[in-house]
């Protein structure tokens, strides 16, 4: 019952106010651990597993991804989000990158957060890594979505 009200008021809301869902004063910090070159122009964001097993599957699949696109770690610029506290807040590196290119693995962080903070940058949103670690279609939609970097990066 509660979900169908609260998919009502959204879908209300949708008509009145179009698509853009506009959230102000909300806290859009979070914790990070970080990888890779701070000055890249290329920013990938996952979400961190805190199982360790499919943790490891993650870099794998990650690994393959970054060769796929013939990159390295020394070429890009990692923000995993975790659920734990850490030293690390995005707030405290969102100004020291400027990124051309953003890749957002997974649904966590909203595609519309970035396009406000970084305007000029092309934003690349797919599946995150579990999804495709336990779906095959995940991976295949996800290589789709990335391809255009390729070009991107000419």
């Amino acid at each position: 019952m509660i979900n169908n009200s609260l998919k009502d008021y959204l879908i209300q809301t949708q008509q009145l106010f179009g698509d853009n869902l506009i959230l102000s004063n909300i806290n859009t910090d979070f914790f990070i651990e970080t990888d890779g070159n701070l000055k890249s122009r290329i920013l990938f964001i996952k979400e961190s597993s805190a199982d360790s097993n499919l943790n490891k599957e993650e870099k794998i699949i990650f690994s393959n991804i970054l060769k796929a696109l013939n990159l390295s770690l020394n070429d890009i610029f990692l923000m995993s989000i975790v659920k734990k506290q850490k030293i690390n807040t995005f707030s405290s590196f969102s100004s020291k990158i400027e990124p051309l290119i953003i890749v957002i693995f997974g649904s966590y962080i909203s595609k519309d957060f970035f396009k406000n903070l970084y305007k000029e940058a092309n934003i690349i949103s797919t599946h995150s890594l579990i999804d495709m670690i336990n779906n095959l279609k995940c991976k295949r939609d996800a290589w789709k979505n990335l391809k255009p970097i390729l070009t991107m990066l000419k």
